[in-house]
């Protein structure tokens, strides 16, 4: 019998703490084994950083050929270009997948496949390769995955209205008067949030509101806020601006707002709790449940599937 194709989701140790090394190596690889590992070999590879001379470089020659390697957000930067291709040149594929890097800064070389969290970001790095062809390789989506612990949690929700914003306070808006309306359970660490993310079960609304007051730059943010709520069961307040916001939950979906104004806020997580059982609330829960199935662990395995088979590589 044939071995199976090896794939390697690419981390950095000094990065393994961080929420994008958590969900993007470690979780990822986990869904695609709940869904793929008949079919494929997945595993975790941890690359050295590039700041010792010639570790790197060792690393790489120390690959078998003819491997597909997931090189997640901190590895995209720390390999460097000379490594990059010297990997190129042995695998069967290498993929970049930038989470929410800065577009105006990856890698033009060494890379097969340009992972993209979300279809804002699919269409941004397409338009920035159109005008800098020197970026190889081609751009295929790939969404962020929820939090993996969420697939095997209930959610029935309690029986009336309630609002949390779980997360990092600095890119929200919490205001004293909103947080009279939200609770707010900070999870700004990977170890936070696993002490967090058991208590979501006690809510039926997320709050999603980004700051607007962020610096002009390439970064494209996946719409994860929105994959966890839909996971959830939970509506979601959210700017009609957040990236892939409306691509996912529909333009006349009852709780998108027009900016992060705490007047627009407050009126509708009022109105939201005045929904609450009713019509609207029912016709929000409906586009969540679409929202949690493009997500799903089957869905993301297909995209995966997809990204392989771009590369030419086939199942056993």
């Amino acid at each position: 019998m044939p071995n199976k194709q090896k794939i390697h989701f690419v981390y950095t140790r000094t990065k393994l703490k961080r929420g994008s090394t958590m969900m993007r190596a470690h979780q990822l690889c986990q869904i695609a084994q709940s869904q793929l590992d008949g079919r494929y070999e997945f595993g975790l590879l941890a690359m050295p950083s590039g700041l010792v001379p010639g570790l790197q470089r060792a690393w790489v020659a120390q690959q078998p050929p003819g491997g597909v390697y997931f090189v997640t957000k901190f590895c995209t930067r720390d390999l460097s270009p000379e490594n990059a291709l010297r990997l190129q040149r042995k695998a069967a594929g290498v993929c970049f997948d930038h989470v929410d890097r800065d577009l105006s800064t990856i890698a033009t070389a060494g890379a097969d496949i340009h992972i993209c969290t979300s279809h804002a970001q699919k269409a941004a790095l397409e338009a920035i390769q159109a005008e800098r062809p020197m970026i190889g390789g081609k751009a295929m989506l790939l969404l962020h995955n929820p939090d993996a612990r969420l697939y095997g949690m209930a959610f029935g929700g309690p029986d009336s209205f309630r609002a949390v914003y779980c997360g990092h306070r600095k890119v929200t808006c919490l205001s004293e008067a909103i947080l009279k309306e939200v609770t707010f359970l900070e999870a700004d660490t990977t170890r936070k949030m696993a002490r967090q993310i058991v208590r979501l079960p006690e809510f039926n609304f997320h709050y999603g509101v980004r700051r607007e007051d962020v610096p002009d730059s390439k970064v494209i943010k996946p719409f994860t806020k929105g994959f966890n709520a839909a996971l959830c069961k939970s509506n979601i307040i959210v700017n009609r601006q957040a990236p892939d916001a409306v691509e996912f939950l529909g333009p006349d979906y009852p709780y998108l707002i027009e900016g992060s104004g705490e007047v627009e806020i407050l009126e509708t997580l009022a109105r939201a709790k005045d929904d609450f059982g009713g019509p609207e609330w029912r016709r929000g829960l409906q586009v969540m449940a679409s929202v949690a199935e493009r997500v799903s662990a089957p869905a993301l395995a297909a995209q995966i599937e997809d990204i392989l088979a771009e590369l030419g590589v086939k199942a056993q």
